[in-house]
């Protein structure tokens, strides 16, 4: 079971690395990019294709709690 939520982690991020870089390529088509509004969304779009690369292909290892010393 843990080996296909990885699976689906992995995936997942390279929809949203996908997704991030689309609309990257979807401002700098569409408007002047002087405007505020679109720096500010091209920014979060890069930083978020940012994160969603280094996550690329990783899953989350599950926590394991520290060993109790007797």
């Amino acid at each position: 079971m843990a080996r296909q939520s990885s699976r689906l982690a992995a995936k997942r991020n390279t929809s949203n690395l996908d997704q991030s870089r689309r609309t990257i390529e979807k401002l700098d088509l569409g408007v002047a990019s002087n405007d505020s509004k679109v720096k500010k969304m091209k920014s979060e779009a890069k930083a978020q294709a940012n994160t969603a690369a280094k996550t690329k292909g990783k899953a989350k290892k599950p926590r394991v709690p520290p060993k109790k010393r007797v």
